[in-house]
């Protein structure tokens, strides 16, 4: 069958199933339609005795306006030890002050703090009952002192979410602000896997210089939330109202995404993603979805042996979600992806698609980055080594990457001559910047 041929079939197939929706009661809003998916393959033919294929799944939104989003059920979980100190503690209790006051009266916040041990500020309250002086004054009466406490912080915050159901509509949030390493970061993720089960994205946010950029970006990932780098104090409160933005313009809560390979088929690795398998499936948390944003997953598979000129069945993506646009309750979207097998490696090679090769590329890229990051963490001495390898990887992606390329080995060289400030700003905004790239 012809390229075009390929091409057509798969994409009505996709069309088709991408805007289907799980019924809901006879008065549920109809879907929408503002959250779509779609997928594409490496090769649109592959080799019939067998062979390695890439899949690309792309997630965004479309353009909306006039929403009014459910109510949010929103923890602030804060950093209060001694290395908050002056400016720090100042602009966080601003930004605490600011974010009370954008919120509205059927929303409900909690203010969690945590130092050598941990403190609630607010418990889980409505906020048109909340005394607004009376927590004017307990923000203001928070200090700097103590150690890092990070994971019973969290712990806390996750309670207050859990004290308020809501009407099973309402958006869950946890914003974690901390500029140093937890005293026992092993406690912690185990902490966001709990939110990622309770469907609570956690919003980290990474101040300073010194805090462990490798453990934030992982709750973030691990929660299906997002993470921000902070890196002066006075930027604080920019960086809450800006969430809070994103938060007003949520469309889909709780996306699930499930993999679901072919017969023969061997789902690999989803590329830089934290993924569980289930008999041959995957499924990945990727939390809450707003207006503009995207993800770009990329899946890589083995193929088994098949006929030339067979269609091979390669894979059923499934995106599971709540609609927090209409209230239209849980929806799908679904992509199916097969390809021709054939024995003409002309055929096949006509068939690449380097749009998905390039996408595949970046990530690993970004993969092998964040490696030689969590080396620097640990000491280890080939860091150096690491970088480059990322370097390198970046440039085989393309000459679009040349700049993230030079990037990565300015701060490299910062590593190896051992300037310690400048190694740490510079990994820190690699980290960022690969973050981002990833959607988190």
């Amino acid at each position: 069958m012809k390229k075009s041929s390929i091409a057509i079939r798969t994409l009505l197939i996709a069309g088709l199933l991408g805007v289907s929706c799980v019924k809901g009661a006879p008065d549920t809003p109809e879907d929408p339609g503002v959250v779509r998916m779609d997928g594409e393959l490496s090769y649109e033919v592959i080799d019939a005795q067998g062979s390695e294929v890439l899949a690309r799944i792309h997630i965004g939104t479309e353009d909306v306006s006039g929403m009014r989003r459910p109510p949010l059920n929103l923890a602030l979980v804060l950093d209060t030890s001694g290395s908050m100190m002056g400016d720090p503690i100042d602009r966080v209790k601003e930004a605490a002050r600011e974010i009370v006051g954008t919120l509205r009266d059927d929303d409900h916040l909690s203010v969690v703090t945590f130092h050598s041990g941990v403190d609630v500020v607010l418990a889980n309250t409505e906020v048109g009952d909340v005394d607004m002086d009376e927590l004017g004054e307990a923000i203001d009466a928070i200090e700097a002192s103590g150690t890092t406490m990070l994971a019973p912080g969290l712990g806390s915050g996750l309670q207050q979410i859990a004290a308020w159901t809501g009407e099973g509509n309402e958006l869950r949030r946890i914003v974690l602000l901390g500029d140093g390493v937890p005293n026992s970061p092993t406690a912690v993720l185990p902490q966001a896997a709990r939110a990622a089960q309770m469907q609570t994205p956690i919003t980290t946010l990474g101040l300073g210089l010194e805090y462990d950029e490798v453990l934030m970006g992982q709750i973030a990932q691990t929660s299906g939330g997002t993470f921000t780098f902070v890196e002066e104090a006075d930027a604080v409160l920019a960086v809450f109202r800006r969430e809070v933005t994103r938060l007003e313009q949520t469309l889909a809560r709780g996306m699930q995404l499930r993999l679901n390979p072919g017969p023969g088929v061997e789902l690999v690795e989803v590329v830089g993603h934290p993924s569980a398998t289930h008999g041959g499936a995957v499924a990945l948390n990727l939390g809450d979805l707003s207006a503009g944003q995207e993800w770009s997953i990329v899946v890589k598979m083995t193929a088994p042996q098949r006929q030339a000129g067979a269609l091979v069945e390669l894979l059923d993506a499934n995106l599971t979600f709540t609609d927090a646009f209409a209230e239209a309750g849980a929806l799908e979207r679904k992509v199916f992806l097969g390809a021709r097998a054939s024995e003409d490696q002309g055929a096949i090679e006509a068939s690449r698609n380097a749009s998905v090769h390039t996408a595949a590329a970046e990530v690993e890229a970004a993969t092998e980055l964040l490696a030689a990051i969590q080396m620097v963490r640990d000491g280890n001495p080939n860091s150096a080594v690491a970088f480059e390898n990322a370097a390198e990887s970046y440039e085989r992606a393309g000459p679009e990457y040349r700049d993230r390329a030079a990037s990565v080995r300015r701060t490299q060289q910062a590593v190896i001559e051992d300037d310690a400030p400048a190694a740490a700003r510079a990994i820190n905004q690699e980290h960022e910047a690969v973050m981002d790239s990833m959607g988190y």
